[in-house]
C-alpha cells in the first residue's frame, strides 16, 4: 500500500485556524476513527455533497429556464 503524509500547521491565535483545528480534532470523536481515517471520511462526504448540490442547482436552473420560456410563450399567445 502506497501511503504519504502531510503536515498541517495552525496558528492557534488566529480564530479561523483555531476553528479548523478544533473541527479536525472533533472528527475523531464524530467518526470514531483515527484522525487520518476520520478526515478522509469527512472530506469524501463533503466533496460528494458539494457535487450533489451542484447537480441539483443545475437541474433547478434548467427548470426555471423552462418555466420562464413557457411563461413568455403564453404571454405571446403561443401556449
Amino acid at each position: 500500500m502506497n501511503k504519504t503524509k502531510i503536515t498541517l500547521t495552525f496558528n492557534l491565535d488566529n480564530q479561523q485556524d483555531r476553528r479548523v483545528y478544533e473541527g479536525l480534532i472533533k472528527l475523531t470523536t464524530t467518526f470514531g476513527r483515527d484522525l487520518s481515517n476520520a478526515f478522509i471520511i469527512f472530506f469524501d462526504r463533503l466533496i460528494y455533497t458539494l457535487s450533489e448540490c451542484e447537480q441539483r442547482m443545475q437541474k433547478c436552473e434548467n427548470l426555471l429556464i423552462q418555466i420562464a420560456d413557457r411563461s413568455v410563450g403564453k404571454k405571446e399567445g403561443h401556449a
